[in-house]
């Protein structure tokens, strides 16, 4: 129990209360976590911050304790609304509330987006954002590992995030690549933010990522959820739970690999 709590404050305190710079003056500095964030640009302050979720990649993935990033990967991913009619013309377009029957899967950003899609291997994304539902990942839910299938709780919805608007951030460079990987990243994401990847259609965003303390044998499951309404409010909340590797679970993680690996191969 006491590592268990060890490992999950730990990240809460760096990912979670950690402060972000708002700017070059110092009162911006004062008291600003992921607990306040408020717009789109104080959520990409908030993944630039090396004071906040950019420790992950100052520090190689690394936290305190042994505690470190499964496959070095962490994922942001979206879900996003269609226009619905409006009850005033003037009003066009109009972008309801959250609702699985107003979700869209349409590519968005159709112009060129020059983007890095993989920042640490640096190929060319100039493709619109599509949809997509990737290899089921491995996750935790009440203790069991499991292969996702499951929605996130928020405080206005719940949300399936199996299948969104996603991408991937390496908390380390690919082997026999070196560089600034802290700066490939806050690049990475300044172009996002300027060719608004969260924009009026968006409704939720997560950030989740699994850490592994070898050590204790103890899995971390951090998930940071942000829900915006449709007036534009963001809302944000988070989860961060863990649980230990028994035999028979380490067994059911290892089948989930193998399943995984085998769809891979398969599709």
């Amino acid at each position: 129990f006491f590592f268990g709590f060890q490992n999950v404050n730990n990240i809460q305190q760096l990912v979670i209360d950690g402060e972000f710079d708002q700017g070059p003056d110092i009162p911006l500095f004062f008291q600003k976590t992921f607990m306040d964030i408020q717009e789109a640009m104080e959520f990409w302050q908030w993944m630039r911050s090396e004071q906040a979720m950019a420790q992950i990649w100052s520090t190689s993935g690394y936290f305190q304790y042994g505690n470190r990033l499964v496959h070095d990967l962490v994922r942001v991913s979206q879900l996003r609304v269609r226009n619905v009619s409006c009850k005033s013309q003037a009003g066009n377009p109009c972008y309801p509330e959250w609702h699985t029957k107003y979700s869209t899967t349409e590519p968005f950003g159709g112009h060129p987006r020059p983007c890095i899609g993989n920042h640490s291997y640096g190929n060319k994304r100039n493709d619109p954002w599509t949809h997509s539902h990737p290899a089921p990942e491995v996750v935790s839910r009440d203790g069991w590992i499991q292969a996702s299938g499951w929605d996130l709780q928020g405080w206005y919805a719940d949300y399936d995030f199996d299948a969104a608007y996603s991408f991937l951030l390496n908390s380390t460079l690919p082997p026999g690549e070196e560089g600034p990987l802290l700066q490939r990243t806050v690049k990475f994401l300044n172009c996002l933010e300027a060719n608004e990847w969260i924009d009026e259609q968006t409704r939720a965003i997560m950030v989740r990522f699994i850490s592994y303390d070898g050590y204790n044998d103890i899995l971390v499951n951090a998930q940071m959820l942000i829900e915006i309404s449709g007036r534009g409010g963001f809302y944000p909340r988070s989860r961060i739970y863990c649980f230990t590797l028994l035999a028979y679970e380490t067994a059911f993680l290892a089948a989930n690999i193998c399943a995984v690996i085998v769809q891979i191969l398969l599709t």
